[in-house]
């Protein structure tokens, strides 16, 4: 199953998708750590994780992603 995440400045949206389809989604609000990572994946087994975020990524959280066998993060910088 795929695990993909989209961080902004307020609001984390996340998606399991498998065979195709959309699993489960959610949305965390901000503060969000490992715990809440647990929760949301379950049981489920996890094998590749996206991560976009304009907003970064807790280093906890990230080691605990990094733990699945695929991982891409891409960080979007905006200049105003």
């Amino acid at each position: 199953m795929n695990l993909i995440i989209d961080i902004g400045n307020t609001r984390t949206k996340l998606g399991i998708f498998g065979k195709g389809k959309l699993i489960r989604k959610g949305v965390l609000e901000k503060g969000w750590g490992v715990k809440e990572l647990k929760a949301f994946i379950a049981e489920r087994t996890i094998e590749n994780v996206a991560v976009s975020t304009v907003a970064g990524l807790e280093e906890q959280a990230e080691h605990f992603l990094k733990q699945h066998k695929n991982y891409f993060k891409y960080k979007l910088y905006l200049f105003y």
